[in-house]
């Protein structure tokens, strides 16, 4: 039997190689330096080692391939044993495309927001519909138990992602996916450790809509940074701009309703209890693929709408207690900051809205986004964080943050935040953890 080893093997990413390459029938095991939910309870059946030691990767010999994950860079020991022995090693998203994704009909779910929102409507449509399809998405539906399945059928569903692949692969884990279908939500000047501006990831889109094949086609949000990829796509495969004549519209935020509309024709209602502006374009995305390029009926697809259950750390009610509402949210980025503050806003209009805020992500602890963080955060009740140490870019951003909001509040440790919450709660209100990361201490 095959030896994969997958270093990196707990990112959201790796961990759904991990099931895969499992399922394909290798023995698979990898290494990590920590591992955090949901990605710990995916991985149990698959030997972790914690750390990078040598001697792990030498256990039992070397393994026949390593697949090395974008955390990893050289002057790593285990990076430098695999380079020095001549061991045969890829990138993820190169062992995905050669490995999985070849002779399947793929569907892929692009954007700067939202795609594993998305992802997880189209999985959940595609089998309610009576459908097995494979997938690769970046967090855990709640209706399965891992985020990677080999599947049954040609259909394959998989995050398109613009960042790069790994320290020797440069090219945007997208570009090693030839899409059947795709979706570009939305585009915004993200990953500045990888892109200068807006124009870079705009390039990268150009040149991946153009592997998508005349049988297929492409959706796409009618915002104006994605009107060149509209206008290139045209030329060469079918096009559906969302917003323009297909819209889905919150009828009564109340009763969580909300229609399907084409060209100014009602074509379905759904209520379900996820429906919130930011969600309505994940699912107008998800519909449109299921429509236009998998073939499924309207009707199917309302139906399963209404049922969705959501995805795990993504605006997820984790708890009740009384009058208090424990969610969770994955945002890394001001705008899905705002827009999942807003949603908290409009499904509890009468209660204040606790956010504890971890600024975790490579993104947020640029000063290129500190005013777009200040904006995210202003119709929060209170923010609250905790002090950083050892890193006084971050440690100043966050003195800028206080001093110019009246509602952040800076904590020494997780126990000082939570007795803070628990003294202000007064038994009613929305609690909301937002993180990319594990936010040791805080998250429910």
């Amino acid at each position: 039997m095959m030896r994969v080893y997958i270093q990196g093997v707990c990112g959201t990413f790796m961990a759904g190689v991990a099931v895969l390459a499992q399922q394909l029938g290798f023995d698979v095991y990898g290494s990590d330096k920590s591992m955090y939910p949901p990605m710990d309870k995916q991985l149990k059946n698959i030997k972790v080692d914690k750390g990078y030691d040598v001697s792990m990767l030498n256990d039992n010999g070397y393994p026949d391939h390593v697949v090395i994950g974008n955390s990893m860079s050289r002057k790593i020991y285990q990076v430098e044993e695999v380079l020095n022995n001549n061991i045969s090693f890829s990138s993820g998203p190169e062992w995905v495309a050669k490995n999985v994704l070849d002779k399947r009909k793929v569907l892929a779910i692009a954007g700067t927001h939202g795609k594993t929102s998305t992802a997880s409507m189209l999985l959940w449509i595609l089998r309610y519909a009576g459908l097995d399809p494979g997938y690769l998405i970046g967090g855990v539906p709640k209706f399965v138990e891992t985020s990677a399945n080999l599947g049954t059928s040609d259909w394959f569903i998989i995050e398109a992602d613009e960042y790069d692949s790994a320290f020797f692969d440069k090219r945007a884990k997208c570009l090693h996916i030839k899409p059947f279908a795709a979706v570009v939500n939305n585009l915004e000047h993200d990953h500045f450790d990888i892109y200068d501006s807006l124009k870079d990831i705009e390039k990268v889109f150009l040149q991946w809509v153009k592997l998508i094949p005349l049988s297929g086609g492409l959706v796409c949000s009618g915002e104006k940074n994605c009107e060149k990829i509209v206008k290139l796509a045209k030329d060469i495969t079918n096009v559906n701009v969302l917003n323009q004549n297909e819209k889905m519209i919150v009828n009564d935020l109340k009763n969580n309703e909300a229609f399907w509309v084409l060209n100014d024709e009602v074509v379905g209602k759904f209520c379900a209890e996820w429906v919130s502006g930011h969600m309505l374009q994940n699912a107008l995305s998800a519909s449109a693929i299921a429509y236009y390029y998998v073939g499924i009926d309207r009707p199917v697809i309302l139906e399963a709408l209404t049922k969705y259950p959501g995805v795990a750390r993504r605006m997820e009610l984790k708890k009740k207690e009384g009058g208090v509402f424990w969610y969770d949210d994955f945002a890394h980025h001001p705008t899905a900051i705002k827009k999942t503050i807003e949603a908290a806003r409009l499904k509890h209009p009468h209660l204040d809205v606790f956010v504890c805020l971890d600024l975790s992500s490579y993104s947020l602890k640029q000063n290129k986004h500190l005013e777009k963080l200040k904006n995210s955060l202003v119709d929060a009740s209170k923010v609250l964080m905790l002090k950083t140490s050892g890193d006084d870019d971050l440690a100043h951003q966050i003195e800028s943050l206080v001093s110019s909001l009246f509602n952040v509040e800076v904590f020494e440790n997780s126990s000082e935040l939570i007795k803070y919450l628990e003294k202000n709660l007064n038994n009613e209100g929305v609690v909301l953890t937002i993180s990319s990361k594990e936010f040791k201490g805080v998250r429910v």
